[in-house]
């Protein structure tokens, strides 16, 4: 038989359990440990030994786990030997069962004398952390934990089954045999307003000093879900917070991760502490290490900000008479008169009018703090998501771009993700939730998505103004919860642009021109290779049109050519042809094996599919697509040699 024990950390490692840091004792009876990394004995154990095997249970009360454990497995004992481990097995079990409420009993007894004792205003541990004695925290008369704090642990009818320790270096212990899920510390209490839950309870106390919010302590990670969903049982109609604990040094991230997980079910808003680059060699990682660091009125800005956003609305209203005694200061700007912090930016413009080499030279300009098309950048972390260009072109255009600019990078400045191909099964809320996952853990201020299109992958209508809504609010996310600015990306409608409201030429619902806080719109000037731009602003001063010139790899100012001569088309006749390259660039991201019909094809350029058709001929005749099948199985991809011919046209 293998060595049990080694069997025991191959198990509890497998379930996420850290190590134990002391030797695990075969007893029979409840055996308390400490699991690598952590400060106290959050783990348990409670093992049986057998001549066949050692079996019984394990847990963790940190981390929500609890499992049973047998060294040997049927297949390693004869018949007789399995039956008799089970059975053992199973008396064992039971006899843990029964010995577990006795315990449990026997805490609640102790319970009811210990918090008897009278309340206490100061010790050693609440001065070490900044914080004042809240809620029934007596002095421990215990023997293992003489002049401790003890915090009172009920449950959701105010029964205390067991206790919290806390000694003045911080050290915690529960009480031995106390029931802990799904009991909680109240610390204070209000009738109305918001109520926060929290982990330990420093970082209870430092949320409630800052906002006043009736406040309970789940005393870890693992307790928050159970105690979230009594907590909404209890107050259904209440605005819930997770003032999580953020364990940005610890794999996994265990605060935020529990966090997330009890807030879902309750509809809970799950707020964690941000620290300044210049903290974080403290390793902080909770709102007592903010209060401490930053002060209780960061504490504060940071709990109401995340509680807005959650969606309590009471926080949101404001009177007029208090607005007029604000100092608002100006808008902060990133590009001088184009973008500002936490805006949305749209740059639009026809094919080939070079939109991703213009909205790269914006990201890498803000990423340097460099001059973009004649205005100042002010330096920030960018996020650049390529959704259409394959990854080696991608970099190759920043290494262009860098060269003909002189651009410099420093570490952790520009950070680019290539997604193409990626992302077709994921809803794009899915999509948004990891774009602002990747942007809050790189602190970048800045996030562009290239382009908007790509990230419509569930097919809402272009010209729907409730689907577009939809798909939009998605994006505001980006802005509120990522706290990031958002540059993208669109294209025009088909045909001249030249004499429409600028921002009546993005393709699609006037959904897109109304939600954006700012956007460049860029049209063919009449001077070949130069192009007409407008500035629409919600925040700042307005834009006079002006002309840029194309001049492989950057746009520049042309002072030189009127910002109204822009490209018309011919009058009378025809109406102008189709530009094959437009047809071309709807075949981006085929291949033999995932080929696109005429039809599929006319609706994803929103063409009529005659017109679709009959530009297939010449598109053969020049290899730059091929087809697959026949008949009504027919579908077509893109070559190599129309992928270049794309690249050369700048799609």
């Amino acid at each position: 038989m293998n060595d049990p024990l080694s069997a025991l950390a191959a198990a509890m490692s497998a379930a996420g359990m850290p190590s134990s840091k002391q030797p695990i004792k075969v007893t029979g009876k409840m055996e308390r440990f400490t699991p690598s990394g952590d400060h106290q004995e959050n783990g348990w154990c409670v093992l049986y030994n057998h001549p066949y095997a050692v079996m019984g249970a394990w847990g963790c009360w940190k981390r929500g786990l609890k499992e049973k454990f047998c060294s040997a497995d049927k297949n390693s004992l004869t018949p007789d030997q399995w039956r008799e481990v089970s059975k053992a097995w199973k008396d064992a079990e039971q006899a843990r069962k029964e010995e577990e409420e006795r315990l449990k009993l026997e805490a609640r007894e102790k319970c009811k004398a210990l918090f008897m004792l009278p309340t206490v205003a100061s010790h050693p541990y609440l001065k070490k952390k900044q914080v004042m004695a809240h809620g029934k925290v007596v002095l421990s008369n215990q023997t293992l934990t003489p002049d401790w704090l003890a915090l009172p642990l009920a449950d959701e009818k105010g029964t205390i089954h067991s206790a919290q320790f806390i000694a003045d270096d911080g050290a915690k212990r529960f009480m031995f045999g106390g029931r802990v899920q799904g009991c909680w510390f109240t610390l204070a209490d209000t009738a109305d307003g918001p109520l926060c839950i929290a982990e330990g309870y420093a970082t209870g106390a430092s949320v409630h000093q800052a906002t006043g919010w009736a406040t309970v302590c789940a005393m870890n990670a693992g307790n928050m879900p159970a105690v979230a969903a009594a907590i909404r049982k209890l107050h259904p109609d209440r605005t819930l917070i997770i003032a999580a604990d953020n364990d940005q040094f610890t794999d996994g991230n265990p605060g935020l991760t529990k966090a997330r997980l009890a807030a879902k079910p309750v509809s809970a808003t799950v707020i964690y502490p941000e620290f300044a680059d210049e903290s974080l060699g403290e390793k902080p990682t909770d709102f007592n290490d903010l209060q401490r660091i930053s002060g209780s009125g960061e504490v504060k800005r940071q709990i109401i900000e995340g509680a807005r956003m959650g969606g309590d609305w009471e926080l949101l209203i404001q009177d007029a008479c208090d607005t007029m005694t604000k100092i608002i200061p100006d808008p902060i700007q990133l590009i001088e008169g184009l973008l500002c912090e936490m805006a949305k930016l749209v740059i639009g413009g026809s094919s080939k009018t070079y939109k991703t080499w213009i909205t790269m030279d914006a990201a890498l300009s803000l990423s340097c703090g460099a001059m973009f098309i004649g205005r100042k950048c002010r330096k920030e972390r960018v996020l650049y998501v390529n959704f259409e260009l394959k990854e080696k072109t991608f970099e190759k255009r920043i290494q262009t771009i860098a060269a003909a600019k002189g651009l410099k990078f420093d570490y952790q400045q520009f950070f680019h993700i290539s997604l193409r191909g990626r992302i077709s099964a994921m809803k794009p809320s899915q999509i948004v939730d990891k774009i602002i996952k990747m942007a809050l853990k790189r602190r970048c201020t800045v996030v562009v998505v290239d382009p908007i299109y790509k990230l419509n992958t569930q097919g809402r209508d272009e010209n729907s103004a409730g689907e577009q809504t939809q798909f939009l609010n998605e994006l505001d996310r980006i802005t509120t919860e990522g706290k990031c600015s958002l540059i993208f990306d669109d294209h025009f409608s088909k045909g001249s642009q030249s004499d429409k409201d600028p921002l009546d030429a993005i393709r699609g619902s006037s959904a897109k021109g109304g939600d954006v806080d700012a956007a460049i719109i860029i049209r063919k000037h009449k001077e070949e290779g130069s192009f007409s731009v407008d500035v629409v602003h919600r925040e700042l001063p307005p834009v006079e049109p002006f002309v840029i010139t194309w001049q492989f790899p950057l746009f520049h100012q042309d002072n030189s050519l009127d910002a109204a001569d822009m490209k018309q088309p011919k009058k009378g006749g025809r109406p102008p042809s189709i530009d094959p390259i437009d047809i071309l660039a709807g075949f981006r991201d085929t291949t033999p094996e995932n080929g696109i019909t005429v039809s599929r094809l006319a609706l994803k350029l929103a063409m009529p599919r005659s017109t679709v058709r009959d530009q297939l001929p010449f598109l053969r005749s020049k290899s730059w697509i091929a087809t697959v099948d026949e008949g009504a199985r027919a579908t077509q991809y893109l070559t190599r040699e129309g992928n270049e011919r794309l690249e050369k046209d700048g799609k």
